[in-house]
């Protein structure tokens, strides 16, 4: 489903998943929401299409809220180096 969401949108970024499947994603998700976890910061998933930057090494980067374009110039920054 995911493969199919990235070419209906042609999005040129990998789209990992498009709903939160408990319980196998369960464990992924509070990663991604709690800073407790991942260190950085606490995120919430309000709507479709909320953004993480997670660099190659894992580390948590950024979350955008769904309004945010992953065309946006600092996502496009980040993503070319620029962190």
């Amino acid at each position: 489903m995911a493969k199919k969401k990235q070419q209906m949108f042609n999005a040129e970024f990998l789209v990992l998943l498009d709903k939160i499947i408990r319980p196998t994603m369960l464990e992924l998700y509070k990663w991604l929401t709690k800073k407790t976890m991942n260190g950085v910061s606490d995120a919430s998933v309000k709507w479709n299409f909320t953004k993480f930057l997670i660099d190659e090494n894992g580390k948590w980067f950024a979350c955008y809220a769904s309004p945010i374009k992953p065309t946006n110039d600092e996502i496009i920054y980040w993503i070319k180096g620029g962190k």
